[in-house]
């Protein structure tokens, strides 16, 4: 549980700092909902980890299904929609 604060915590200061180089050479950010919306489903994909122990290879299903968490969350929030789904599938196909 530790180690999953820490990896949130630091991807969460590495996608400001990433924020903040497109801010400063783009004069862009992304809309305040997006980023609210990744934070909302990052904290589900926390929740989730908090009560789920999954010892050896089950390691292995506890990550998959985590991350189909984190996309039916951000899916769910019309963060994702349908459409950007087909398209990511079509270009892991090509």
């Amino acid at each position: 549980m530790g180690a999953a604060l820490a990896s949130l915590i630091i991807f969460g200061v590495g996608a400001a700092a990433g924020a903040a180089l497109v801010y400063r050479f783009l004069g862009a950010l992304p809309p305040v909902l997006t980023a609210l919306r990744c934070v909302l489903a990052g904290w589900a994909v926390y929740a989730a980890v908090r009560y789920w122990p999954a010892p050896g290879w089950l390691v292995l299903v506890k990550v998959t299904a985590l991350g189909l968490l984190y996309l039916a969350v951000l899916f769910v929030l019309r963060e994702l929609t349908r459409k950007d789904i087909l398209e990511a599938i079509r270009r892991v196909r090509t």
